[in-house]
């Protein structure tokens, strides 16, 4: 009963900590930014008055506010936003859980993404969901502000669409959101690096400091034994154990020469960290750069375009997109890369028919008779005894396997995807291809297949139709739905 009084407890100090941080304004902003339309109409044919099947003609925008009227009014409503909200940002939780106080408000503010809407709401609430009570402050300034630019942002969109330029600035914005993604990505991995690089100091230390005394040990033996030899007389042979010294010696010395390799081997990942560390600095230097650029463009006045006139408001995320490949018509020899979310597709495969997909079938599906010019499948080791055999299973079948293992978070939930990782391989290896294979049914990778798009790559999805999402359909140049021909036979 305490256990359960206390669950009610958290729940209740979660909710009052949420509605004390947004207006209903800036949480619809969140709401409708974060959650998918689905969720939203789940939620809201659970509480509202209306039906699942009639709230499929309202606007998403319309959905979110009247969640959150209901969220406001009704603590039952605002205990499951609350917990759908946390369910969707648990990664954006543990970054901002990982920022110390005394830097949240310099290094939050540095983070490009906040200026993306979708990942920009998603470290809004998980900025607004941090217990601290020295982040309070500027939890609320951070939420004003989102808040404001999410608005220039609504109206500036409305005016584009309203000229006709809406194509122009939906590829905008995909570039825009994975410019933000990489560089979230590369404040992870520095942050990660500065941490392997404190290690290695601190270890290098100790193994030097372990060295000196075995140098020392080993002139003194060496003393003791340069006595033991002046005392020897060639006229009579000493036993063996006469020379007290000479076995811990050699010890010793094997034991010298291979702390000496390791003290070496660390070193090498010490210049290797430092080395990644430049490598991010410069990274710094040219998006500093880029963001200069960027500001000189928006404060030189428009020029007249006789045709059509595009709005651009101060603060709105819109940035020129990269030299771009426009398409020419079909291929003679398309180039093809195969890139599978095997947990997605796993999933999906045992929930909808109970069975394991053929991996080798899907790569001979996805293929489709072109040209293979890559095939890479990301999967989760979660420790099974089994995974090695997977692995090598599927190596064998033709992929490049990367691995990745499930992240544990202080509050006991576990991450394990691969959204990320895909989005830099796929793009990283985007140039080198013609068509891109997606093998996922995650719609989250609806800014990956439009970034692709923009570049005059071609991209194909294949999922089961049942769990993919409806936004990565439609924005796939094909989407190619897998059925039991791609699955293990019994």
């Amino acid at each position: 009963m305490r256990g359960k009084r206390g669950q009610a407890r958290e729940r209740s100090d979660a909710l009052a900590q949420v509605r004390a941080r947004f207006v209903p304004a800036s949480l619809r902003l969140v709401l409708a930014a974060v959650l998918d339309r689905d969720t939203l109409v789940e939620l809201l044919g659970r509480f509202g008055p209306a039906e699942p099947a009639a709230l499929a003609a309202w606007a998403r925008d319309e959905l979110a506010g009247r969640l959150v009227a209901l969220a406001f009014d009704r603590d039952e409503v605002g205990h499951a936003v609350t917990e759908a909200l946390d369910q969707a940002t648990r990664g954006e939780r543990s970054l901002i859980q990982s920022i110390g106080e005394a830097e949240m408000k310099e290094r939050f503010a540095e983070l490009p993404a906040l200026r993306w809407r979708r990942h920009g709401a998603r470290l809004i609430w998980a900025l607004a969901r941090d217990a601290r009570t020295e982040v309070a402050g500027a939890a609320r300034q951070a939420i004003r502000a989102w808040a404001e630019q999410a608005e220039r942002l609504e109206r500036a969109r409305a005016a584009v669409q309203n000229k006709g330029a809406a194509a122009e600035l939906a590829e905008f914005e995909a570039v825009y959101r994975d410019a933000a993604e990489r560089v979230l990505h590369l404040e992870e991995e520095f942050s990660a690096v500065e941490r392997e690089r404190a290690r290695l100091l601190a270890e290098i230390g100790q193994r030097e400091a372990q060295l000196r005394e075995e140098a020392r040990e080993r002139r003194a033996l060496g003393e003791q034994l340069a006595a033991l030899k002046g005392l020897h007389r060639p006229e009579v042979a000493p036993p063996a154990t006469a020379r007290p010294g000479t076995g811990q010696l050699a010890r010793l010395e094997k034991r010298l020469a291979s702390t000496e390799r390791e003290l070496e081997a660390l070193r090498d990942k010490a210049a290797a960290a430092t080395e990644l560390e430049r490598e991010i600095a410069r990274l710094r230097q040219t998006i500093a750069h880029l963001r200069e650029e960027r500001a000189r463009e928006r404060s030189r006045p428009p020029a007249p375009t006789p045709a059509r006139a595009e709005a651009t408001l101060p603060g709105a995320p819109l940035v020129e997109p990269p030299p771009s490949r426009k398409r020419k018509g079909p291929v003679a020899d398309p180039r093809v890369g195969v890139f599978v979310d095997v947990a997605n597709l796993a999933g999906a495969a045992r929930l909808l028919c109970d069975a394991a997909v053929d991996y080798r079938r899907l790569l001979h599906l996805a293929q489709g008779g072109r040209r293979l010019a890559d095939a890479r499948a990301f999967a989760i080791d979660k420790g099974t005894a089994g995974y090695e055999a997977f692995a090598t299973a599927l190596r064998d079948a033709g992929y490049r396997v990367f691995t990745k293992r499930p992240q544990v978070f202080d509050d006991g939930t576990v991450k394990a995807d691969w959204d990320v990782g895909m989005t830099v391989e796929i793009l990283g290896a985007a140039d080198k291809l013609d068509v891109v294979a997606l093998c996922s049914g995650d719609g989250d990778f609806v800014p990956v297949v439009n970034a692709l798009k923009a570049r005059g790559v071609r991209v194909e999805v294949f999922a089961f139709a049942e769990r993919a999402a409806v936004e990565l359909k439609r924005c796939a140049d094909l989407f190619a739905p897998l059925d039991d021909a791609v699955l293990e036979r019994r």
